[in-house]
């Protein structure tokens, strides 16, 4: 099963980690659904703890969680030692400053669920776990931290002993534990592999400080300041003691205040002790008694990093109200802010799509748009249809075509990239529920900056938002591209990023093709399947990263009209995560020449994701498209020392037919490369030559069949020059 989660588009981690877990913990990211907003991989990502996570802006788009399938338990091989309770293995618990050094290796790889589900977590296809043991000492307050190597998900379970009561669970990689002490605990270390399997990781249990909690560990507890455009306040505390109260999955503190009119808000953590409190500053608007109604926001990032790691953190067209903020970071951490309001700055020209002026982009031709989000404000720009989050503050751009085009948007060259973008285009000011979604990736540019692209678009005029979901304060600069669209109806993924399922190797009628791109359409038009008509060809497909209710379908385009119908679709696997293999049949009424060949693969397990049609957009898979060549089926002597021979070859304005004795030619048929009849005549029966006027025909391939009186047939490739 799958699980959707609402995710920051800003930060890597929805979950504080140690230093050393952040390093070395690696997780599959996140996918978005629906075309609204594509995040750029970002180091390690996790699933946020359920209810609340930490950084997660105000406006994040549903984010379907979507991984690797589990392996089953026969290619698991031997379990681990301590992948039963009791055979938990034991651990020191160090100091906090010790780990990353004091570390223990470990590994869930070929480990079994031993017990009942995790409590914190579910999972149709179950947990990989082991289990390791501690005792507290002295301490009434440790942490267990994972350290991810080669696993790819993680839960962490703490109980009283094997069997005993649970004590603390989380969906992360650090479990922070209120224990008692000199008290022996087990904890349990798994993965959830409907979302990744288990590997090596590190774990590392460490005392944390048993200091009471500090007057502002709640977020009730803060008293908001009067913040006045024009001063500053300052702040000072320690995170010594702090607890996790409101359900954040990380230990907190917090600090607040109030504005009684607009402002852009400076929030200056220099001379802290940690860089994590300004890497993923989080701002929290609603009632503190309220959580469930937070709306949790990131502010946007300066290019001013104060020397030590920490760095500016301005908050762009806050408006009046209480802010309260998120603070967090190690226990031991102090943290130090000056924190100094300016008045608000204009919004830029085109903050309203209906403010813009659109752009003429021919075919062929591209438009350069360059720009600045942070005072953009969000009014205006969305119909109460809108299914996105119609809180991002945006701006605008738009471009007219006179003719169907296909677009593509690049973000290619940006020194700071911004994280996260709308991938929708629209043909409405302000953007109703009629938006146009698009396909991005990461590949494209060398840079690994985005590309979004969208396919088909007819002639008329479209407006392009860009959006602070990177939160980020730093200026853009966008190309946007025209191509002529192709004869075939486009098709397309979300995305096919590397890290979700996608087409690796395609085994087809002489084609052999290996990729590890992971954009949402690849052409390989210069691989050719040769068959025959009636002949009938196996086909593998393998995927990476497949997961269980994927599927691969295929069409050809047998009666050369470039329209797939739906009778030509010669392949349909059953649900897996592959590979697959199947059987093609070719028609023997096939048209002769080239013609397409469409593979999709989707994820048809989940019908709103999935796509079964050969044209339009699945939310996650890959679509990649062939050339076949048909020839004529039985009966066919492709040698011309057969029956006949065709020249000159190349040719140029007349070809000449010469038979072996006895042959007795009775039809001579010629077809274009796409299968299209350019001539068809009758002859005399004998061996004399056929000559054949091509001066009106284009250059390019033909094939020459020759029909005989004993019911045979021969073909040969001409080239018209």
């Amino acid at each position: 099963m799958k699980r959707s989660y609402l995710y920051p588009l800003l930060i890597a981690c929805a979950l504080l980690l140690s230093a050393q877990a952040m390093a070395q913990g690696s997780a599959p990211p996140v996918k978005t659904a629906h075309g609204l907003v594509a995040t750029r991989p970002n180091g390690a990502m996790l699933r946020p703890h359920a209810g609340h996570s930490l950084g997660l802006p105000g406006h994040p788009a549903l984010a379907p969680t979507h991984h690797a399938p589990p392996a089953t338990g026969s290619q698991r091989g031997s379990a681990p030692p301590n992948n039963e309770c009791t055979g938990a293995l034991p651990l020191d618990v160090v100091a906090l400053a010790d780990c990353g050094t004091l570390d223990v290796t470990g590994d869930n790889s070929q480990a079994t669920l031993s017990t009942d589900p995790m409590t914190c977590d579910e999972s149709n296809a179950g947990f990989q776990d082991v289990w390791y043991s501690f005792n507290s000492g002295t301490h009434t307050q440790v942490q267990a931290a994972i350290g991810m190597i080669g696993m790819a998900d993680c839960v962490l379970e703490a109980q009283e002993g094997c069997g005993g009561n649970i004590v603390g669970c989380t969906i992360g990689t650090v479990l922070i534990l209120a224990v008692n002490p000199n008290t022996d605990y087990v904890l349990r270390v798994a993965s959830n592999t409907d979302f990744g399997n288990g590997g090596a990781f590190t774990i590392c249990v460490s005392s944390v400080s048993d200091s009471p909690p500090p007057p502002n560990d709640e977020i009730c507890d803060v008293v908001p300041q009067a913040l006045v455009v024009g001063n500053s306040l300052t702040w000072n505390g320690t995170m010594a003691g702090a607890t996790d109260q409101e359900g954040l999955g990380v230990n907190t503190v917090w600090e607040a205040f109030t504005l009684d009119e607009c402002a852009d808000v400076t929030f200056n953590f220099c001379g802290s002790s940690s860089q994590w409190i300004t890497s993923s500053f989080t701002l929290v608007t609603g009632d503190c008694d309220d959580p469930d109604n937070w709306d949790m926001f990131n502010a946007s990032t300066s290019l001013t990093d104060c020397g030590d790691g920490t760095l500016l953190t301005t908050a762009y067209g806050l408006q009046a109200g209480t802010y309260y903020v998120v603070i967090y970071a190690e226990p031991t951490d102090t943290y130090t802010a000056e924190v100094s309001a300016a008045t608000c700055a204009p919004p830029p020209a085109n903050d309203h799509c209906g403010d813009v002026v659109p752009e003429a982009l021919p075919i062929g031709g591209s438009l350069t748009f360059t720009g600045h989000v942070s005072s953009a404000t969000a009014d205006g720009d969305y119909g109460p249809d809108f299914p996105g989050d119609q809180t991002v503050h945006t701006v605008w751009h738009a471009f007219t075509t006179t003719e169907c085009a296909n677009i593509t948007v690049s973000y290619c060259g940006m020194e700071h990239p911004y994280s996260s973008a709308w991938i929708f285009l629209s043909t409405s000011c302000p953007v109703g529920a009629d938006f146009i979604p698009g396909s991005f990736d990461s590949e494209q540019c060398a840079d690994g900056n985005m590309t979004v692209m969208f396919w088909d678009l007819p002639a008329g005029t479209y407006y392009l938002p860009l959006g602070d979901q990177g939160g980020y304060d730093w200026p853009y600069t966008v190309e946007v591209r025209a191509t002529a669209c192709g004869p075939y109806c486009a098709a397309w993924a979300l995305d096919a990023a590397p890290y979700f399922e996608k087409i690796s190797r395609v085994s087809f009628a002489g084609i052999d093709r290996s990729s590890s791109s992971g954009v949402g359409y690849e052409s390989f038009l210069q691989d050719t399947a040769h068959v025959v008509r009636g002949g009938s060809y196996p086909i593998t497909v393998e995927l990476s990263h497949g997961y269980y209710g994927d599927q691969v379908l295929a069409w050809i385009d047998s009666n050369g009209d470039d329209v797939f119908q739906a009778e030509e679709q010669v392949l349909a696997t059953a649900l897996s995560a592959g590979p697959y293999t199947g059987t093609i049949t070719i028609p023997a009424d096939a048209a002769i020449g080239n013609t397409r060949m469409r593979l999709r693969m989707h994820d048809a397990g989940h019908p709103n994701w999935a796509n079964a049609a050969p044209c339009g957009m699945a939310d996650y898979g890959q679509v990649e498209d062939y050339t076949v060549l048909i020839d004529v089926g039985s009966g066919v002597r492709e040698t011309v020392q057969d029956r006949f021979a065709a020249m000159p070859n190349p040719a140029t304005d007349q070809l000449a037919l010469t038979f072996v004795q006895g042959a007795r030619p009775l039809q001579v048929i010629m077809n274009d490369a796409t299968g299209r009849t350019v001539l068809n005549e009758s002859v005399a029966t004998g061996n004399g030559p056929v000559l054949m006027d091509l001066g009106g025909m284009e250059r390019g391939l033909y094939l020459v069949q020759v029909r005989f009186a004993d019911g045979t047939q021969a073909v040969e490739r001409v080239v018209k020059e």
